[in-house]
């Protein structure tokens, strides 16, 4: 099948909601009605003068990460948004309250971990100091509240939380170093959480794919090649993972579709074996980075996987101004792949669409 794909918009696109479409630019939430082209400005984000102003220039807004990293739908017309530091409930119509305030080291999670109505995210941040590190549930009210802690200098922080529909569990994604990196199986209530594989790269993962034969996962470092890996289960009994498609590069963004397929995306990043003053301005890739491209990748088991798209990364420095990247948004399309554009030429900061002919 042929793929070809095309630009939406110049804005960054947060969400869609039955109503329409949450969209993001320039420090501006816009809403975009239904079978209209049309956006209207619904909330002008809280930031200084300075911040705003920096908001107008996309090298700033990116080295300062000052955008918002993700949202997720909670009903036609309200939705949550992950923005410096905090969570704000927010309505199509203006209202807006904050809900939650992260650590004072984090800015945002990877991504929001829904399973019907609840609503969880992972700590992710630099823990240079090996603290502990929290799983968070919203509660009906909007309060968020501690369901898991793991101990101090057990793991780095949290990827990803993703549920599992065909166990009843959740997974829990954590890196960064050998002995951090692994995929955690918890119970439903999170009593009871155990590794299930830890202590390797090719356990370091950011997207993970449950199916009802077992687990599938991008692996997510600059160090190693990377690939998917699927473990089986049987009986209780889960096998090594094994590799069943080689990446070029990273994996850290990815989504899944109404389908049983899913599309993820490879990031562009830089050596993370160089001393830190260095990492942070090197052009060199990591030992995991074939390319210079973010590619994106399709499918499933059944059908295998396929790259359908590629798109090379800035000029930028890597880290300063962001990997290369796409992010996929939650949005009810199925024939097509809606992502945005990170540190990538021509689409950086913009929404395009990728459709499979």
């Amino acid at each position: 099948m042929e793929t070809t794909w095309d630009m939406v918009s110049d804005c960054k696109l947060l969400c869609s909601l039955g109503s329409g479409r949450v969209w993001y630019h320039g420090g501006n939430i816009f809403f975009q009605k239904k079978e209209t082209d049309k956006m209207v400005r619904t909330h002008r984000l809280p930031a200084s003068w300075r911040k705003r102003l920096m908001m107008k220039c996309r090298a700033l807004e990116r080295m300062l990460r000052l955008e918002p990293r993700l949202a997720l739908p909670l009903d036609d017309t309200s939705f949550l948004l992950s923005y410096q530091g905090n969570i704000f409930w927010m309505d199509v119509t203006g209202a807006c309250r904050l809900e939650h305030v992260y650590r004072a080291d984090m800015n945002n999670p990877l991504s929001f971990c829904r399973c019907g109505q609840r609503v969880l995210y992972g700590e992710y941040f630099g823990n240079g100091n090996q603290e502990e590190v929290c799983i968070y549930e919203r509660g009906k009210l909007g309060n968020w509240e501690k369901r898991y802690v793991f101990p101090s200098g057990a793991i780095l922080h949290i990827h990803q939380i993703v549920y599992d529909k065909f166990r009843n569990c959740f997974w829990i994604l954590t890196g960064d170093a050998d002995h951090q990196s692994g995929v955690w199986m918890a119970d439903d209530s999170f009593l009871h959480v155990t590794p299930l594989f830890l202590g390797k790269q090719m356990y370091r993962s950011c997207f993970l794919m449950p199916m009802e034969q077992g687990v599938a996962y991008a692996t997510d470092t600059p160090l190693e090649p990377n690939g998917i890996y699927f473990a089986r289960e049987h009986d209780g009994v889960w096998s090594e993972p094994k590799l069943v498609y080689d990446m070029p590069g990273p994996c850290i963004y990815g989504r899944s579709f109404s389908d049983g397929t899913y599309v993820m995306a490879t990031s562009v990043e830089p050596d993370a074996s160089l001393p830190s003053y260095r990492y942070r301005l090197t052009k060199r890739l990591g030992k995991g980075v074939m390319d210079r491209y973010t590619h994106v990748i399709r499918g499933n088991l059944e059908t295998g996987f396929e790259e359908i798209a590629r798109f090379e990364k800035d000029r930028f420095r890597m880290l300063l101004f962001q990997f290369g990247n796409l992010q996929f948004p939650e949005t009810g399309e199925e024939r097509e792949v809606l992502c945005t554009g990170q540190s990538l030429k021509k689409i950086d900061g913009k929404t395009i669409r990728i459709t499979r002919n």
